[in-house]
């Protein structure tokens, strides 16, 4: 049982880690587009 709520809680770190990257990779690709944008 207490495996169980082990498991939930490293998959919801794991969960918000994922978005912590993605949403950190998306403001990075911005980011890029828009310098690219500026040097045009």
């Amino acid at each position: 049982m207490a495996n169980r709520e082990q498991l939930k809680k490293r998959i919801s770190l794991g969960l918000s880690l994922a978005q912590v990257i993605v949403q950190a990779s998306l403001v990075y690709l911005a980011y890029k587009q828009y310098k690219l944008s500026k040097d045009y």
